[in-house]
């Protein structure tokens, strides 16, 4: 039990990350090309017992409950302003 615990990574999500939602029904489809993440979401409220709930992002932002396992964390990403701008403070 204690070799099995050491290999599970703790899952920090905050109001307003964004994530990626894992897709069971392919678990067993095993397609070379085919992606088994859905989203990009927003995430809403956190509760205690593992649930999320999140949002879609797009105009109609439908949300819905998931459990928390499902879930990883996505990097938003940064347009070429941004970039540059990060990139002028960092030198």
């Amino acid at each position: 039990m204690k070799w099995h615990d050491r290999f599970i990574k703790n899952k920090t999500f905050n109001k307003g990350d964004w994530a990626l939602l894992f897709d069971s029904k392919f678990k067993d489809f095993k397609a070379k090309f085919t992606t088994h993440w859905l989203g990009p979401y927003e995430i809403e409220e956190i509760f205690d017992n593992g649930a999320v709930q999140i949002k879609t992002i797009d105009q109609e932002s439908t949300s819905f409950l998931v459990n928390g396992h499902r879930l990883k964390v996505y990097n938003r990403p940064i347009d070429k302003e941004e970039f540059m701008k990060q990139l002028i403070q960092g030198t």
